[in-house]
């Protein structure tokens, strides 16, 4: 794909693959037992007598000096009661009566790393390993390392190692089938499932378990997985951030999606996880004013019929490797050293190309992208877009911040004012006039005005009809009289 000439109004983020149709597959998963105490325990029973004969050595008998290689012997011997104990429990999820079960055509029978083909395993590499022993050795040849003490304490750590591996690969294999048990599906069957020549070329999307039934050879669970059917790719396009002013999406519409094959715009509203791999969404054919601004040229129209919010800046990997970065503050580095272009904060947003790393520094935090491609070469793609279309947009984004007043904000905003301020100071001044009616219409320039105020106050004077004004509101504030005519 050919990278954008320059920055406009949105950028090629990352390539996206969507799921527009799933399908369920039934799968059988048999996870086997080890079958009869009888067909294990005489191995390891083998494998503790290997491993005593050593401890028993008269070379290591009463030896201070030896008595840690002793331990560790002693120690391996108690794991393989320990592996013992967990085949037992391995074995109680099966059931020896019930030898048949109805499978799905998708089905695998998984031994895993714990059967008794490997147990017999561990015991060819325990003798094995005793092979580099004389057990007549005595004490001074024990204790020395240039002679048999190297190959004993080989023998011991390595011993010790293969039966705790294998007592780990059986105490997984209890948790697995104890989950499968109470219903849950463990993280590793999935990968497990990898195994079956009809899901390999699937891509699962969600594992359901329907159910478990003991049987003679193990534990038999039924599932339903639901993979992915059908796929097509699209270009995530990322807003790009001017001063703090950006394109806007309506609320829960998800993102700009572009084709792979075309300038086609759209919006993905997905419900799976980020960092997956496969995503589950709904595409929506945008077809209006702005989208089709947005694949032109004419940057004022654009601004004219898009919307546009204020967000932060932030730096970003995007498509093909490049670094997109809007941040003003953003210092730059290119494999330790500054690049030649100047005045950085003048030239944001722009996306830098690079065949060395590059280290961007924000308040003393800094981010490493090391480079995707090998072959990309220095490059620095800066916007198209004039200072006027810019300073276009973010006015408009300050008028329609994203987290300040929308339009119906503004509406709810004024009748809320007009509730809480002008219509009660209507009624105070209605009050007011009522109150200064009855004061002129009743009253006369020999008697005393509301509260006893001498009504001279109320003539002509400047000074005094300031006076009476002054105490008129303070006392119209403190009494109310009710008797003024409603209809005011």
């Amino acid at each position: 794909m050919n990278r954008p000439r320059g920055l406009e109004f949105i950028y090629p983020l990352k390539e996206v693959v969507v799921s527009t149709n799933t399908e369920l597959l039934p799968i059988t998963l048999i996870l086997s037992s080890f079958g009869p105490s009888a067909t294990f325990k005489p191995t390891l029973d083998d494998i503790s007598h290997l491993i005593t004969k050593v401890k028993d050595m008269p070379g290591l008998k009463d030896q201070t000096q030896l008595l840690g290689i002793t331990r560790i012997l002693e120690d391996t011997i108690l794991q393989l009661t320990d592996v013992g104990k967990y085949i037992d429990l391995i074995n109680d999820y099966s059931n020896p009566a019930i030898t048949t079960h109805a499978t799905h055509p998708c089905n695998l029978t998984f031994a895993g790393d714990f059967s008794l083909a490997k147990t017999q395993e561990l015991r060819r590499e325990i003798n094995s390993l005793q092979l580099g022993i004389d057990l007549e050795w005595q004490p001074e040849k024990l204790s020395n390392p240039l002679e048999g003490g190297a190959a004993l304490i080989s023998y011991v750590f390595d011993s010790r190692d293969s039966v705790h591996n294998f007592k780990d690969i059986l105490i997984g294999h209890v948790i697995r089938l104890d989950a499968l048990s109470r219903g849950e599906v463990p993280d590793d069957v999935p990968a497990i499932m990898q195994n079956l020549p009809c899901y390999q070329a699937a891509r699962q999307e969600s594992v359901k378990l329907t159910g478990c039934t003991k049987i003679a050879i193990g534990l038999a669970c039924d599932f339903e997985v639901e993979i992915y059917s059908t796929m097509q790719s699209y270009i995530k396009m990322q807003p790009i951030n001017y001063g703090s002013a950006e394109l806007k999406i309506a609320p829960n519409a998800g993102f700009i999606a572009r084709s792979i094959n075309s300038n086609e715009l759209g919006l993905l509203n997905c419900t799976s996880k980020e960092d997956e791999d496969i995503h589950s969404c709904t595409y929506f054919a945008w077809d209006n004013a702005c989208s089709k601004a947005l694949t032109g040229t004419d940057y004022l129209q654009t601004v004219k019929v898009c919307n546009f919010t204020t967000k932060p800046p932030t730096d970003m990997r995007v498509l093909d490797g490049g670094v997109l970065i809007q941040n003003p503050k953003t210092v730059i580095k290119i494999d330790g050293r500054f690049p030649n272009a100047r005045n950085i904060d003048s030239k944001v947003p722009m996306v830098v190309f690079s065949k060395d790393p590059i280290e961007l520094t924000i308040n003393k935090e800094g981010t490493r992208f090391s480079p995707e491609l090998a072959e990309t070469e220095h490059e620095i793609i800066t916007t198209l877009l004039t200072a006027d279309v810019i300073e276009k947009m973010k006015a408009k984004a300050r008028i329609n911040p994203d987290d300040g007043l929308e339009w119906m904000d503004i509406i709810t905003f004024s009748v809320m004012t007009i509730h809480t301020l002008i219509i009660p100071m209507s009624i105070y001044s209605c009050i007011v006039i009522c109150q200064r009616r009855k004061a002129h219409t009743h009253g006369s320039s020999h008697r005393s005005g509301p509260q006893g105020i001498p009504l001279q106050m109320y003539g002509h004077d400047r000074h005094g009809n300031y006076q009476a004004n002054k105490l008129f509101m303070r006392q119209a504030r403190e009494d109310f009289r009710p008797s003024c005519p409603t209809s005011l």
